[in-house]
């Protein structure tokens, strides 16, 4: 498991591949997720605010948070 604790900014994590892992806490706004893949990962408490997931390929995700949406 990974606990992120801090905020992450303006990252660029396209065609990044993540399988087999858990993560915690992670805070990501403004990042680019474009042309991911997720496989097998389990996400709790994670923000994607403004996240750019486009083409994005998400494969047996679980979470036990309620997904929110906001519109402003």
């Amino acid at each position: 498991m990974i606990n992120v604790l801090e905020i992450i900014k303006g990252k660029d994590f396209s065609r990044i591949n993540i399988a087999d892992i858990s993560l915690k806490g992670a805070y990501f706004k403004k990042c680019n997720f474009t042309d991911s893949k997720f496989l097998r990962i389990n996400l709790n408490g994670i923000h994607l605010n403004k996240v750019d997931l486009s083409r994005t390929d998400w494969v047996d995700i679980y979470t036990n948070d309620l997904p929110i949406i906001e519109a402003k």
